[in-house]
């Protein structure tokens, strides 16, 4: 009678189960093992449910109950033990575990496999490698170990191992596809119903970013439009080919890739934004405004676009208007980059107390330790599907970099200007740039002729005739401040032979 319930329990517990519904059926498997207590079967599928239902540390103490009960097997239930351990990111736990099932059992190649990911979690990725490699010798041809492997390659930057792990994936995996130079052949349709593309197309992309680093330039762009031909639609691709050609330079083919999934998707504000970025690359500000514009009437509040288009109307000369649109701009990641360019502008229509002012608060935000490359000027669009992918760097922002070196040297200018030299003199000594050390020799040297302490003018404007003998600006200068000395020496002279 009782075999009969026990039965008709698990049963119910299993069908209940297949329903998803873990609660009923963990009913049923506690029913089970009142019947029988310390049924291994039992105790497992109730395991399951813990499992599904997020009771991991319940589950757990079911595992090692299995464990003291059946010791011939129990390197499958420290295995699952070490799924719990996963579960609750407790990684070093779990690799514990599947190493304690592997010693038990040295063939098993599942313990391998996962104590392997854990591993790489851990960022222990040479060990991570070694258990890859054993997983293959087991079992050679496995699409997700050489996958894995690949991915552990990439992480320690051995793109050439990486790539061919790429390749012997592609090659034995269940789920082949026909792009890539007509290597692998799959028909597409069925390979986007059954395995929906997204993981191929993954694969391809990290392949792309591989021969990228080997300089096999060809190759990775062929890569990048096997993963577009994949799935058309998904969005990570376009974006890494476009990173693609913005590390090329090539920005007319980075335009190109936005317009083509601007026809898809023609309200995605990133790529009309990047758009925008590349477009300032080719000194086309007008047509980069007109993007930054689209945006901000897609997106009101944008980040960055005031920016944007205060500096394309600072490379058009148009200071009035660029701070203006600085002006406007709410991001406090771009507040000081707004006040340096802001500054030059104000410099640049001679607003010397105004450019001052705005100066200082850029030197002030410097000296609070701000990161200039972490002002969203440098990055088109934050996002990365590929580890450890390259930081986008375009050469308008080494343009402001080199402004934000020369911040001492440009408060100086301003100084000379408003006739306070001693303070200019200041600026001009603390100036790091190795770029402007004429050009502040030059420019303390004219403070002190000013200040007519002409000896020492002197000495400076010798020391920037050296860097740079041939500038008409020092000879000015020397010529001047050689007159002075001359004529005091002449007037000394008079004087002393008047007493005499």
């Amino acid at each position: 009678m009782q075999t009969n319930e026990y039965k008709k329990y698990f049963s119910l517990g299993k069908r209940f189960s297949t329903q998803s519904n873990f609660q009923n059926a963990l009913a049923y498997f506690e029913k089970c093992l009142d019947i029988i207590p310390n049924d291994i079967d039992s105790l497992l599928k109730k395991a399951s449910c813990l499992k599904n239902l997020k009771k991991f540390e319940e589950a757990n103490q079911i595992y090692d109950t299995c464990i003291n009960l059946n010791p011939s097997n129990s390197y499958v239930y420290y295995k699952k033990r070490g799924n719990c351990f996963e579960s609750l990111n407790l990684f070093n736990d779990a690799e514990k575990s599947y190493s304690k099932s592997i010693e038990l059992k040295p063939d098993y190649l599942k313990g391998y496999e996962k104590k392997a990911n854990c591993l790489y979690i851990l960022n222990q990725n040479e060990k991570s490698l070694e258990m890859y490699e054993k997983c293959l010798n087991l079992k050679p041809n496995q699409d997700v170990i050489y996958k894995n492997k690949a991915y552990v390659l990439l992480k320690l930057k051995k793109y050439s191992e990486a790539l061919e792990s790429f390749d012997n994936y592609l090659k034995n995996s269940t789920a082949l596809i026909y792009p890539l130079s007509n290597k692998y052949k799959i028909e597409i349709e069925f390979y986007n119903l059954i395995f929906q593309a997204y993981p191929i197309q993954n694969i391809l992309l990290r392949k792309a970013y591989c021969l990228e680093k080997l300089n096999e330039s060809r190759e990775a762009e062929l890569c990048y439009d096997d993963a577009i031909k994949i799935n058309p639609q998904t969005l990570d691709s376009y974006i890494q080919k476009a990173k693609f050609y913005i590390g090329q330079k090539k920005f007319d083919e980075a335009i190109s890739v936005s317009d083509k999934y601007l026809l898809i998707n023609p309200k995605f504000t990133d790529f009309i934004y990047f758009k925008g970025k590349c477009l300032i690359e080719l000194k086309n500000y007008e047509e980069a405004i007109q993007c930054f514009d689209l945006v901000k009437d897609i997106n009101k509040i944008y980040e960055g676009i005031n920016f944007q288009k205060g500096l394309c109307l600072f490379y058009m000369e148009k200071y009035s208007y660029a701070i203006a649109s600085f002006d406007l701009e709410s991001s406090e990641n771009r507040f000081y980059a707004s006040c340096l360019i802001k500054g030059i502008c104000l410099k640049k229509l001679q607003k010397y107390e105004e450019a001052f002012i705005e100066l200082n608060k850029a030197i002030s935000l410097k000296s609070q330790n701000v990161n200039f490359f972490d002002l969203g000027l440098d990055s088109v669009i934050e996002y990365d599907s590929i580890p450890n992918y390259k930081t986008l760097k375009f050469s308008n922002t080494k343009r402001i970099a080199d402004y934000m070196f020369e911040l001492n040297f440009l408060l100086g200018e301003c100084l000379i200007e408003l006739k306070r030299y001693e303070e200019a003199i200041e600026c001009f000594e603390k100036e790091s740039s190795n770029n402007k050390k004429f050009e502040c020799c030059l420019k303390i040297g004219i403070c002190l002729f000013f200040l007519k302490r002409y000896e020492e003018s002197l000495i400076k404007l010798r020391e920037a005739e050296n860097l740079n003998p041939k500038n008409t600006e020092v000879h000015f200068y020397l010529v001047k401040v050689k007159l002075v000395i001359l004529n005091s020496c002449k007037l000394n002279f008079k004087i002393l032979e008047f007493h005499t």
